[in-house]
């Protein structure tokens, strides 16, 4: 029971600490945005479709909305944000991976023996 005392201060303490670092994120405003890996879409129309843009506050909650937003486009099979704290505010980078894009270059291929000769199938290329 004596220890109660403290571990009433240092949950108050700890929730101070906490609600000055929102604060501080709250008033971020966000002075960069780019895409990275867009190979077919268009970078003006998802610029569109998101909510977190340049001169906006930044918040984490319409990130998660913007990556949504554009998952539902159907265009993307992957998408992640990194934001950076740089001078002046926040920098986002919206990662995508375009649905039938291949991000990795080679070709698959099946070797198959016939008779007395080898035969040579390329299956698909990658680029």
């Amino acid at each position: 029971m004596e220890n109660l005392p403290l571990k009433k201060l240092l949950l108050i303490f700890f929730l101070f600490i906490f609600l000055i670092h929102g604060a501080a994120l709250a008033s971020l405003r966000i002075v960069d945005v780019d895409f990275e890996g867009l190979v077919k879409a268009d970078e003006l129309s998802l610029r569109k479709k998101i909510a977190s843009t340049e001169g906006s506050a930044y918040s984490t909650t319409l990130v998660n909305r913007d990556i949504k937003e554009l998952y539902q486009t159907g265009l993307f099979q992957d998408v992640y944000v990194k934001a950076s704290e740089i001078a002046g505010g926040m920098k986002l980078t919206f990662h995508v991976q375009e649905k039938g894009i291949a991000v990795h270059s080679g070709f698959f291929a099946l070797v198959y023996a016939s008779g007395a000769s080898w035969n040579f199938l390329v299956l698909y290329t990658l680029s």
